[in-house]
């Protein structure tokens, strides 16, 4: 679906497919391939495959510091909840560029599962929510 800019998926946060969790050996044990891994960084805005097809990052930005503090726990209950960390999170409190960085990836399949995926659109969704990140 496509509503102005914005591209919707046809799943969203607490519907059936959103809250189903993601077995990476239902993979067959392989990470997404580039093909697959494309098709669905196109239900996510502003997220990006890394070359190698193996990580999935995106750079939210913040009016300022204590909002970058806000976030970090948001993205702890959702990693939580959903069984499936963040490889990596670089937060940045310098007052002329707040940011969060995160980097996303499986680490059984050494590359992305449907799991990264579905971790994108749930930050996603909640930073929408919340509307105190500006990307």
């Amino acid at each position: 679906l496509n509503c102005g800019s914005r591209r919707w998926v046809g799943w969203t946060v607490n519907d059936k497919l959103s809250r189903s969790k993601c077995d990476p050996y239902e993979q067959g044990g392989k990470p997404l391939s580039s093909k697959e891994a494309e098709k669905l960084l196109g239900t996510i805005e502003g997220w990006r495959v890394t070359t190698d097809t193996s990580c999935l990052t995106k750079k939210f930005c913040f009016a300022d510091q204590s909002s970058v503090a806000a976030f970090l726990p948001l993205i702890t209950n959702i990693s939580t909840n959903s069984n499936h960390f963040p490889l990596e999170i670089i937060a940045k409190t310098d007052p002329s560029d707040p940011h969060v960085s995160l980097t996303l990836h499986t680490p059984p399949l050494n590359g992305l599962s449907y799991n990264d995926f579905l971790l994108a659109l749930k930050i996603d969704s909640a930073i929408e929510a919340s509307s105190s990140a500006k990307e």
